[in-house]
């Protein structure tokens, strides 16, 4: 039996900027994972996927981190929540619509 047994999966794995490569490489959300080539290809090639969707995502994340503000902490978080858990009203009114045009 696995140690979360009757625990739903995580969704994702952020990382502020100053952690170390190690921790960085660790970044992953939903099915898309920054430490695999394979994923990052199939991005490129195929924008309108999930896995596309997933690295904007990752993508948006990392430059609302870089900012070191509060309020971007929060909506990084908020942003992940709604693209993989629940929609979230204040995402919903608040989003630019062309950061995800795959959606």
């Amino acid at each position: 039996a696995s140690s979360n047994s009757g625990q739903k999966p995580l969704k994702a794995f952020l990382a502020d900027p100053t952690c170390g490569e190690k921790i960085q490489m660790k970044r992953f959300a939903g099915n898309f994972h920054v430490s695999s080539t394979m994923e990052s290809v199939v991005a490129g090639l195929i924008p309108w996927s999930s896995i596309a969707s997933e690295s904007r995502l990752i993508e948006k994340t990392e430059t609302l981190l870089k900012r070191k503000s509060t309020e971007d902490y929060i909506f990084a978080v908020l942003f992940v929540i709604h693209a993989l858990v629940t929609d979230i009203d204040v995402v919903k009114s608040d989003i630019n619509p062309s950061w995800e045009k795959g959606v």
